[in-house]
């Protein structure tokens, strides 16, 4: 099944009085709920644009302390510090890129999540949080 979670609208510049926007776009994001294993499913990374990618649990998106979840979606006693993600070494010439596993800082990665992720990160919470609750 396929559910709405939450739209964002993201802009540069952020205001007009700073100049004419030169982007735009409309992000939607949803919650799929499908009968494969998260490890059965193929990460298809293109290295240029990504370096490493991670499937988490509720708890591991609580732990990565992000500005907008933390006060309402504190990280539980037991959370972990790291997680274990696929990390893409780019192929030399003719070759293709490796995946191998890594090991990620949550806090790290909360760090660097965009303001709009944290954004959608925070309405899954809730409608997690709403789930358990039913």
């Amino acid at each position: 099944s396929l559910q709405l979670i939450a739209c964002w609208e993201s802009c540069f510049p952020i205001r007009l009085d700073l100049g004419k926007p030169a982007r735009q776009h409309l992000v939607t994001f949803y919650h799929a709920k499908i009968s494969m294993s998260s490890c059965d499913i193929p990460l298809l990374l293109p290295q240029e644009e990504i370096a490493a990618a991670v499937w988490l649990s509720v708890d591991d998106v609580k732990a990565m302390q992000m500005d907008r979840v933390r006060e309402e979606f504190p990280p539980p006693d037991n959370a972990p510090a790291t997680v274990t993600g696929v990390g893409v070494t780019p192929g030399s010439e003719g070759c293709e890129p490796a995946q191998t596993p890594v090991s990620l800082s949550l806090r790290e990665i909360g760090a660097a999540v965009a303001e709009g992720t944290q954004f959608l990160l925070g309405e899954w919470l809730r409608a997690q949080s709403a789930d358990s609750c039913l």
